[in-house]
């Protein structure tokens, strides 16, 4: 089935595939990132102009259901706890969701290697690789947490990494953890 989906930049209004709904679609006039509407092509075809000028207008002012879908996961992935530890001080752990993962397999390219040759020759550290090891970890987080987010977490515990080098110069982060659901303790609870 086909959506539409609507520039607020420049009025641009397409469809396209529901498959697409989840991915950033831009604008072929502007290059903005286009709403995701919710209105199928079948319904806004037997749309008056009217009516279609007066959807308009309620997408310009409104955010699409993509859009609060975005807001809601930056939100409860920004408060979302992390721990290497197996509990949270002033807070109690009310569900197991279960065992979540991150992964990211990374090419270290030529740069990168010619660069880290050069350091091992000269006994020194090689920065390009550090800065794609925390790039890596950095991406394998952000992936676990949306795992424990889909599992309905809020927060992981026992949090570790796995890092691996494969042949062809590339290295692979793995970023493991239990989800879990806390609550905070009230100070009476403390006692």
């Amino acid at each position: 089935m086909r959506y539409i989906f609507f520039c607020p930049n420049c009025d641009f209004t397409g469809s396209d595939e529901e498959t697409k709904i989840n991915s950033l679609t831009k604008c072929p006039e502007c290059g903005n990132i286009l709403k995701y509407t919710g209105v199928t092509q079948n319904d806004w075809r037997a749309k008056s102009k009217e009516e279609k000028k007066i959807w308009k207008d309620k997408w310009k002012s409104e955010p699409s259901k993509l859009d609060r879908n975005i807001e809601d996961i930056i939100k409860r992935n920004a408060n979302h706890l992390l721990t290497s530890g197996y509990n949270f001080e002033g807070h109690k752990i009310v569900s197991y969701n279960g065992i979540v993962s991150g992964e990211v397999v990374m090419g270290t390219g030529f740069l990168s290697e010619f660069s880290a040759s050069i350091n091992d020759f000269l006994g020194s550290t090689s920065e390009e690789f550090s800065e794609k090891i925390v790039k890596a970890k950095e991406i394998a987080l952000s992936k676990m947490v949306n795992a424990s987010c889909a599992r309905g977490g809020n927060a992981v515990i026992g949090v570790d990494f796995d890092y691996t080098a494969f042949a062809n110069n590339m290295i692979a982060v793995s970023a493991n953890g239990t989800s879990v659901i806390v609550e905070k303790l009230n100070n009476s609870d403390n006692i």
